[in-house]
């Protein structure tokens, strides 16, 4: 008898590489053979209909979320509410708890309607990574102007975990 693999999309909308990074280390927390892993970015995204499961990595640029990522999900509210869904967001720089230097922005509140619609399983927040060789000039303007912690601030560990969770509860 052969059994079918679930299929998983695992897309992301990142502007400078950071959230691709983590959405690369997610799909590696799925065990090899068992699952039919899809990695694309969100703007080329293969129709969710077409997957068992979908998660969706958000960059967030002073708190807000990618325009990208909120296109994707409005487009295809219908079938992600039908689908085992997650998202995760990546973006606060700096030391703490990620949700908490959110101060309540986890998800902006013009994004509730629809985020009520997707019902995703979780919308988990991870710290991000602000690199300056890989920003433009008035990026970095800004960032100076708001203090903006520079570096690598995500945790590979704890990513790494909430990837074999989901993988878990998708066996």
């Amino acid at each position: 008898m052969r059994v079918m693999k679930k299929k998983i999309l695992i897309t992301y909308a990142s502007k400078h590489g950071g959230t691709r990074e983590i959405s690369e280390r997610i799909s590696e927390q799925f065990p090899p053979g068992q699952f039919d892993i899809t990695l694309q970015p969100v703007e080329s995204a293969t129709s969710p209909g077409d997957f068992d499961a979908v998660i969706l990595g958000v960059a967030l640029y002073m708190g807000q979320w990618r325009r990208k990522a909120v296109k994707f999900l409005k487009s295809h509210n219908q079938v992600l509410k039908d689908r085992d869904t997650w998202i995760f967001l990546s973006g606060p720089t700096g030391e703490g708890d990620p949700d908490t230097m959110l101060e309540g922005r986890k998800i902006p509140s013009k994004l509730n309607p629809l985020i009520e619609k997707v019902r995703p399983n979780e919308v988990k927040t991870f710290h991000g990574a602000l690199f300056p060789d890989r920003i433009g000039g008035f990026e970095k303007w800004i960032i100076k102007k708001v203090d903006a912690p520079v570096g690598d601030f995500r945790i590979w560990e704890d990513i790494n975990t909430w990837g074999k969770s989901v993988a878990a509860k998708l066996q």
